[in-house]
């Protein structure tokens, strides 16, 4: 029990201080500095003229890789995704974790390649789907302002299987777009 109780302690944020030196008081003060601090990093200033830019890059993409990153996605690379993420790693919004899909694949394959094949097509996630629970990690022993936290982001399994494929198909590609 009293290493539960030191756990909890040490996983609480019970003091906070701001950018300014000042030390947020009550909850209410340390939620509005968190929400704040990742509004502000999390945002854009909405550039909208990247033509200029863009012209200067050389496109270093051929279009036989082009059409290997925009394929069709078939059952066996999302069953290669799903299966290639550990079991028991941090659950979702949904409190799933990876261990469910796989163990019951089977049953509900179709309705995953189908979910799935439907982004792919459409370019549209659902909201649900996207939704994700940010968690700060603390970097240090004693952690006492925002920057001492590491975020992370837990989202779905139907969103990590998504990002597994496009990162798989990228891998294939990127030393033609990025130099060692």
């Amino acid at each position: 029990h009293a290493s539960v109780m030191a756990k909890m302690r040490r996983n609480t944020i019970s003091t906070l201080q701001r950018n300014d030196g000042t030390w947020c008081k009550d909850e209410k003060e340390m939620e509005e500095e968190l929400s704040e601090c990742y509004k502000d990093l999390f945002s854009t200033t909405h550039p909208d003229n990247f033509e200029d830019i863009l012209t200067e890059i050389l496109s270093t993409i051929s279009s036989q890789m082009n059409e290997q990153l925009i394929r069709p996605v078939d059952e066996k690379e999302i069953r290669q995704a799903l299966f290639s993420m550990h079991p028991n790693k941090a659950p979702g919004t949904d409190c799933m974790s990876p261990l469910y899909f796989q163990y019951y694949w089977f049953i509900i394959k179709e309705d995953l390649v189908s979910a799935i094949n439907s982004f792919f097509h459409t370019g549209y996630l659902l909201k649900v789907v996207n939704e994700t629970i940010i968690s700060l990690i603390p970097k240090t022993e004693s952690p006492i302002s925002v920057v001492n936290y590491r975020p992370i982001s837990l989202c779905m399994v139907l969103y990590k299987i998504i990002s597994r494929i496009i990162a798989n198909r990228l891998k294939k590609v990127l030393h033609h777009c990025i130099s060692n």
